[in-house]
């Protein structure tokens, strides 16, 4: 499956975030996305990075 992703992974001007959902409909609810306890990428939460 992330055999299809490769391409994506060789380019530094755009980047792909898998999503391992650890929480129950995390995608469709903000309040999960801004959580003070939320997973963080370089020092921001999912929801702010980029």
């Amino acid at each position: 499956m992330l055999d299809a992703i490769k391409g994506v992974s060789k380019s530094n001007k755009i980047g792909l975030f898998i999503n391992s959902c650890f929480a129950h409909c995390q995608s469709e609810r903000q309040d999960t996305w801004f959580a003070d306890d939320s997973h963080m990428i370089q020092d921001k939460s999912v929801a702010l990075s980029r």
